[in-house]
């Protein structure tokens, strides 16, 4: 806890002595969210960074992150957000997840989009926790109980504590007919 407030201190320093950084005022948002203790600045520091930054990946995935936990939540803001950052930056991890997530929650019709996203944040980077346990649900949600399987034990050998990887592994072998765990 000390060190958080160490850490706010200097980013609220760095932030005070260049006002316009959006990076450093979307870094201190992600900082006052992880602490839990006051999410209505976090959404206000990631709304600075955007006026500031508009094309800043991390600052538009930030803000349309923190929008999903409002109470006035418009998945339509959420989803401009991510795509912004995706022209910004096609690469951007984070977006290519979580905008897969919010379609593949939002039960659009074709799922292939949340997919596509997927499979484009795995082949950046296979080890990316989120992206295998988000991908091995809609699998599972598919009936495609083995590529979902596959991608909780992905996700397990990278983190074994993922709890989102162990419950999805459970329910994938259990719709599977059986342990298979470590054939």
């Amino acid at each position: 806890r000390g060190e958080c407030s160490e850490a706010e201190r200097m980013y609220r320093m760095a932030s005070a002595l260049r006002p316009s950084s959006g990076p450093l005022l979307s870094d201190l948002g992600s900082l006052v969210q992880g602490s839990g203790r006051d999410p209505a600045l976090a959404l206000n520091l990631f709304k600075q960074a955007v006026r500031v930054s508009p094309r800043h990946p991390d600052a538009l995935a930030n803000l349309a992150r923190a929008l999903e936990d409002t109470p006035d939540y418009r998945p339509s803001e959420s989803e401009a957000l991510y795509r912004t950052a995706l022209k910004a930056d096609p690469a951007h991890i984070p977006s290519l997840c979580n905008l897969g997530l919010q379609l593949a929650s939002a039960g659009r019709p074709s799922l292939s989009e949340a997919e596509a996203l997927y499979r484009r944040a795995l082949a950046l980077n296979p080890a990316h926790v989120e992206t295998l346990c988000n991908y091995g649900r809609l699998c599972h949600e598919r009936s495609e109980v083995g590529q979902a399987e596959e991608l909780f034990e992905q996700a397990l050998r990278v983190q074994p504590d993922k709890v989102e990887g162990l419950n999805g592994k459970a329910l994938a072998v259990e719709a599977g007919g059986g342990p298979r765990w470590g054939e």
